[in-house]
């Protein structure tokens, strides 16, 4: 299957449109959160409407000959947030037909996944309660004859609940190809460049029965392959522990970040939403490193058991001093010494993702001194050129 990004979508040429089953469209983080923000906010607007019908509707019941022009007024507002919706989507019209499937990188999955389980409480808990609105009015009317009216403004309540949740839950399906989408699960994490990253299991090879009586012969032989097998078993044991504490540690980051997009909602400061972003991103790239490198895992624990905690800390606190518009003297102190505070946080984040790579830098920087020494010493780089670039760069300009 071909990887293409978003702008390639949106101008895919009269042939590959005709053969998008072989397409699918690499989101970067950025596109993921508005496909979300969108969907969103189109879903909301389709149940607002249908509410509106449904109390335009109530309205009759409640008012009269009076109610028809509320209804009416209700249905023009409905219309309105109809076309809304759609010109909110437009951009989206072929990723919602389920004409072309959508790939992420690593750490824009783990990112969107940490909001799907962050939110599906949520969206769960808004279902139940709209089954509620529609049982209660229900009840209301058999027992004590209450005017229907109420009936049909609370089931347009409990569709707007419903259309919300449901839209909320499919749109994160969608884009971590689960559920109803999971036909487009195979392949669905990519790498930066958009190669596809297949998970499978490598299958067990089956023995003959030739390679069966021999590999019984040598089992019967030798106390070495036992203590073979044995360091086998520890090297096993040892990466099977580096995993799990990588996907722990990978958990915990992960709830930190939901915490963080939580009070980030509460917040309008540019600068510190600018910020708590930064640190957002830089913490979902240290738990990608780790997850590739988990010796490293060690050097980062006062990340994931201190600094981490105390981010989120500081943020829910601000958060919620600036939702309850809370000011004086001390609170305006407090206030500038946390903005000041996650300024200094972005700085410690950075440095520790760097630490992360020095290694790898020093790797590197060795490993070109290797090739610059044999390059000189088969006579392939001259005496006077001190470096690998020049050398590259003095091929290029004899070409």
């Amino acid at each position: 299957m071909e990887i293409i990004t978003r702008d390639e979508e949106k101008n895919l040429p009269e042939k590959k449109k005709k053969k998008k089953k072989r397409l699918a469209v690499l989101f970067s983080q950025s596109d993921a959160e508005n496909y979300i923000a969108k969907s969103n906010k189109a879903y909301r607007s389709i149940g607002a409407g249908v509410w509106l019908i449904l109390a335009g509707v109530s309205a009759i019941l409640f008012l009269g000959s009076p109610g028809i022009a509320v209804m009416f007024v209700a249905i023009a507002i409905a219309v309105m947030m109809f076309i809304f919706s759609s010109s909110q989507m437009g951009e989206f019209e072929e990723l919602e037909d389920k004409e072309l499937p959508i790939r992420l990188d690593a750490q824009t999955y783990q990112m969107i996944e940490s909001r799907r389980l962050h939110l599906y409480p949520r969206n769960l808990l808004k279902i139940g309660l709209g089954v509620a609105l529609i049982l209660i009015p229900v009840g209301g009317i058999a027992a004590f004859g209450i005017n229907p009216g109420f009936l049909l403004f609370f089931i347009g309540i409990a569709v707007y609940l419903f259309i919300t949740s449901g839209a909320s839950i499919s749109t994160f399906d969608h884009i971590l190809s689960k559920g109803e989408y999971e036909e487009y699960a195979q392949g669905k994490i990519v790498d930066s460049t958009g190669q596809m990253l297949e998970q499978h299991t490598p299958s067990t090879p089956q023995l003959s029965d030739g390679a069966a009586i021999a590999g019984a012969t040598i089992a019967s032989a030798g106390t070495a392959n036992i203590a073979t097998s044995n360091n086998a078993t520890v090297a096993e044991n040892t990466v099977s522990s580096s995993n799990a504490e990588a996907e722990e540690i990978r958990r915990a980051g992960n709830d930190f970040i939901s915490e963080l997009y939580k009070a980030k909602n509460l917040i309008d400061n540019p600068e510190t939403l600018e910020d708590i972003d930064e640190i957002i991103d830089l913490t979902n790239k240290i738990i990608y490193r780790l997850q590739k490198e988990p010796h490293l895992i060690s050097s980062t624990r006062r990340i994931f058991d201190y600094y981490l905690p105390t981010t989120v800390k500081l943020v829910v606190n601000y958060a919620e001093v600036k939702k309850q518009d809370i000011s004086g003297e001390n609170i305006n102190s407090m206030v500038a010494k946390i903005e000041e505070a996650l300024g200094n946080l972005t700085v410690a984040y950075k440095s520790q993702l760097e630490k992360l790579y020095l290694h790898t830098s020093v790797d590197l920087e060795a490993e070109i001194s290797t090739l610059q020494s044999m390059l000189k010493k088969e006579g392939l780089l001259a005496d006077d050129i001190n470096d690998i670039t020049t050398f590259i760069n003095r091929q290029d300009d004899d070409i």
